[in-house]
């Protein structure tokens, strides 16, 4: 039984298409069985399976991208890389960092020290007093807002907590306070012992 052939939608392509009536240049019988290959091998390019996993890859990206914002706050605070210094003592002098100069003054530093890198927050609390603490929370290892000069605290971007200039715990979930470093304050600098 022979099925009436199919209306045209629009206008029949050239003699020389490649989907003409086979008698153009580039219309070859060669030429065509190359080009039905290649729309064949493209369209089975996007089967089901290749689909499901450029959806399941969309996705899975939707999620970590807020999860890689997130967890930058676990990386290392911003400021200057201070090398190892024989000894463990590192002095950061009022003329390089004038911030430390004046009460309320703030500094976070990695300070790359025997032990490894360590960010560290010298907070100048008062004229006479300092506080050298490391800037990562005891809690999950983030690390630490700046110190904020209006409550004197350091928070931690990623559950909560709060820590005094000092590193005590002020608010959970973190319930053992911040490593400490000795600090003095001097004349012309603060000096920190790290090891």
């Amino acid at each position: 039984m022979n099925e009436p052939p199919l209306p045209a939608r629009g206008p029949a392509p050239p003699a020389d298409h490649p989907t003409g009536d086979g008698h153009g240049p580039s219309g070859t019988p060669e030429t065509c069985a190359k080009i039905k290959r290649s729309a064949t091998i493209r369209a089975s390019v996007l089967s089901r399976r290749d689909f499901l996993r450029g959806c399941s890859t969309c996705a899975l990206g939707s999620l970590l991208i807020p999860s890689l914002t997130m967890l930058s706050a676990c990386g290392p605070p911003g400021g200057d890389t201070i090398p190892n210094q024989p000894g463990g003592s590192y002095a950061f002098e009022f003329a390089t960092y004038p911030q430390l100069a004046q009460a309320g003054g703030t500094l976070f530093v990695q300070v790359n020290a025997t032990s490894g890198t360590v960010p560290v927050a010298i907070v100048r609390a008062s004229a006479t007093a300092v506080d050298a603490v490391q800037a990562i929370c005891t809690h999950a290892g983030c690390t630490l807002n700046p110190y904020d000069g209006a409550s004197q605290t350091f928070a931690c971007p990623c559950h909560g907590s709060v820590f005094s200039a000092a590193g005590a715990v002020l608010q959970g979930p973190a319930f053992t306070p911040l490593l400490t470093y000795p600090a003095q304050l001097g004349v012309s600098a603060i000096t920190v012992r790290i090891d």
